[in-house]
């Protein structure tokens, strides 16, 4: 503290008692901040294992030797465990596609018999009713292989008019060698090749004694398929392309004496309106662009894993997994929103 200055000592004004100097002249450093992640991009397939990927944007660059920005995207597997093969398709519903396999009737008499005619022509004789057909009789299964091929062998030739009324073609004798004879099986390089030739006797189907005694003859039990009319006109989405195609379905035999058939579209799901879904969403399941509800549908019932699925007037469909616990949609929405089970099942 200064005091008054005495026996001639210097005024408190001359001397300075505080200083200042500049410090810290460099920019503060700023560290890079990024926000939330995005929702995962939908699967890049279907089956067999796709990837999906999500983001997050940059909020505050660093800057002035800040902490750089960490990872701004990440990539993770999908639908890994879903198989591509089509026999691992849903089975078809019962009014969609439906087989069966016909056994044959053993030891059964038989009335209808194929034969052929003398132009070649193959027709069917009742040896009940003595009746001729040309097309296969209500119920009846041809005896299996294929027809023989057939030639025309000529027996002999005569000598005729070419028209017997016309007295001046008479006068002049003009007459033309009209060939005799029928046609008759031959044997090709194909009957050749498999060492059947002759096996193959029309006409005279042989009356199996057992399934596996048809089988040894080359006649197999038939698999029926039948596709309802109801919905034949059922069309798939092809994501991969952006357009419709026919529905896929494939058929055979399972079993014995059963059959299967798997489609990867079809008839029409439940569905729920205005109702969203508490269920967790199957990874990277989450398909924009789907066109329609039924579209939607269609994929949570060929995903193994999908038990319920939500489909917006966004044209946003989102496969989940579990039986559907449904919540009403908000009010004040502005799009609609659809909620429901796997086709066949009633939710």
């Amino acid at each position: 503290m200064c005091s008054q200055p005495w026996g001639g000592g210097k005024q408190c004004s001359e001397f300075h008692f505080s200083e200042n100097r500049a410090c810290n002249k460099h920019l503060c450093p700023v560290d890079c901040e990024v926000g939330g992640w995005g929702e995962w991009a939908p699967c890049t397939k279907r089956c067999q294992g796709g990837s999906s990927t999500r983001v997050r944007t940059v909020t505050i660059r660093n800057a002035n030797g800040g902490e750089g920005c960490p990872a701004l995207a990440q990539t993770s597997a999908c639908n890994d465990g879903v198989s591509c093969d089509e026999w691992d398709l849903p089975t078809c519903q019962a009014d969609h596609v439906h087989c069966e396999v016909r056994q044959h009737s053993l030891h059964a008499p038989r009335a209808w018999w194929m034969a052929i005619k003398p132009n070649g022509q193959q027709y069917y004789h009742n040896r009940i009713t003595g009746a001729n057909q040309d097309a296969i009789p209500e119920g009846l299964h041809p005896c299996g292989g294929a027809l023989p091929k057939m030639v025309w062998n000529t027996t002999a030739q005569k000598a005729k008019l070419i028209n017997p009324l016309d007295k001046h073609a008479a006068s002049k004798q003009q007459w033309h060698q009209e060939r005799v004879g029928s046609f008759v099986a031959k044997a090709d390089q194909m009957c050749v090749n498999n060492q059947n030739c002759g096996l193959i006797d029309i006409g005279r189907c042989h009356d199996c004694d057992t399934e596996q005694e048809c089988k040894d003859l080359g006649i197999s039990s038939t698999v029926f398929v039948t596709h309802h009319r109801k919905h034949m006109a059922l069309q798939h989405f092809d994501r991969s392309s952006g357009t419709y195609r026919n529905v896929n379905y494939h058929c055979r035999k399972h079993g014995v004496s059963g059959c299967q058939c798997k489609c990867d579209s079809h008839p029409p799901c439940t569905a729920k309106v205005h109702m969203m879904l508490q269920n967790t969403m199957l990874h990277a399941n989450v398909y924009p662009n789907t066109p329609t509800l039924q579209d939607c549908c269609n994929m949570c019932t060929n995903h193994p894993n999908c038990g319920s699925w939500e489909y917006s007037s966004l044209k946003i469909c989102v496969l989940k997994s579990g039986a559907p616990v449904f919540t009403p949609q908000p009010a004040g929405s502005s799009f609609v929103m659809w909620s429901g089970c796997p086709a066949g099942h009633a939710c």
